[in-house]
């Protein structure tokens, strides 16, 4: 199941939804764009958001002076936070000129433009040296890739040798989806511009095929469910005002599909067509 998503359309879609994203997730606190990691400790969601960084620099071993490249980063929050925190070296890259525009401001206000990087670039075709990244760090930004095995190759090609490329995204689940089920997904991925989601275990086959080892995955859709579920809630509220704006010409579609998009993800998350995972492995 896939569907026709260009760079321009990807480009599009977070430009016109930053103010969407800014009032309900409240980026100011910790500029994270993702679903976060929910768990005894970190019930809300700056907490959860900072605890989805700190679990993948656990699994990846991520250590102070690494060079760690965010492949889709946003407004550039886990770069922030991975220069703040870990003292790491990091680079992030984005479609999105006006995202590149942002997380440099960012950085200045968070005082880490010195251990940080941001520039526009496609993670499936990179302008790095083979063998530049200690690390290549991937959340929620591989799904928008039409194909994903061309982002596997690129990391594989940037990575020093022992290398770790992980990737904490959405993953279809169920094998045999009906019509109806076939329709909320569309609607979801559409909304959100994103071409196709794979199963995990066949986007570890395309790890392996390019020569990742020592392959590890986790599914996690508890731990993302609370964020799904508030979500959610969040767009059954704004989807009438959102009709309403896009009547009145000050939304556009890409806004009304967004609220769609957020309003379908977590029936699907609930129903198990889909699961939320991290996926790691070794050059």
């Amino acid at each position: 199941m896939s569907h026709v998503i260009s760079k321009k359309d990807i480009i599009n879609y977070y430009d016109l939804t930053f103010f969407e994203y800014n009032f309900i997730l409240g980026l100011g606190s910790h500029l994270g764009m993702h679903y976060g990691y929910y768990d005894n400790n970190h019930k809300t969601y700056a907490e959860a958001n900072r605890n989805l960084n700190c679990i993948i620099v656990k699994l990846a071993n991520v250590t102070k002076g690494m060079k760690v490249l965010d492949a889709g980063c946003g407004v550039g929050g886990s770069v922030i936070w991975l220069a703040k925190n870990i003292g790491a070296e990091a680079i992030g890259i984005t479609l999105s000129k006006t995202q590149v525009e942002k997380a440099k401001m960012f950085a200045q206000k968070y005082e880490v433009r010195n251990l940080t990087q941001f520039m526009v670039g496609d993670y499936t075709h990179t302008k790095f040296p083979d063998k530049s990244f200690d690390v290549v760090w991937a959340i929620e930004s591989v799904c928008h890739a039409k194909e994903k095995l061309d982002f596997i190759k690129e990391s594989y090609r940037i990575l020093k040798p022992g290398g770790c490329l992980i990737v904490s995204d959405g993953f279809i689940k169920k094998r045999k989806i009906t019509d109806s089920e076939k329709e909320l997904i569309r609607k979801w991925l559409m909304g959100w511009k994103v071409p196709s989601l794979e199963y995990m275990d066949q986007f570890i086959e395309k790890m392996k095929s390019v020569g990742f080892k020592n392959i590890h995955k986790k599914d996690v859709s508890e731990n993302v469910m609370p964020f799904s579920k508030r979500l959610y809630k969040w767009a059954k509220i704004l989807n009438p005002i959102a009709q309403v704006l896009r009547f009145l010409g000050i939304f556009s579609r890409v806004n009304t599909g967004n609220v769609i998009a957020a309003a379908g993800q977590y029936p699907a998350l609930k129903q198990g067509l889909w699961q939320y995972g991290i996926v790691w492995g070794r050059k």
